[in-house]
C-alpha cells in the first residue's frame, strides 16, 4: 500500500517514504525499569512532602524546656 500511495500525491505535494527506527525488546525493558525507578522516587518524595510537618515538629517536653530558660 506504501508503494502505491509513494507514487501518489497528496494535496499536490509528493508523498515521501519515512523510515521507522526500530527498537529492541532489550531496550523498551531497560526503559521501562529507568521509568519504574523514577516514578517510585518521585512517589517517595511526594509521600514525605504530604507527611513532614511545615515549620518542624516540636513535642511538649521540649517546648516546655524552652520556657524554663
Amino acid at each position: 500500500m506504501l508503494k502505491d500511495i509513494a507514487r501518489e500525491k497528496v494535496a499536490e505535494f509528493p508523498v515521501l517514504p519515512f523510515h521507522l527506527r526500530t527498537v529492541s525488546a532489550e531496550s523498551l525493558e531497560k526503559s521501562r525499569d529507568t521509568h519504574l525507578v523514577v516514578a517510585a522516587l518521585i512517589g517517595i518524595v511526594a509521600f514525605a512532602a504530604t507527611i513532614t510537618v511545615p515549620g518542624g515538629f516540636k513535642s511538649e517536653k521540649e517546648s516546655s524546656r524552652a520556657l524554663l530558660f
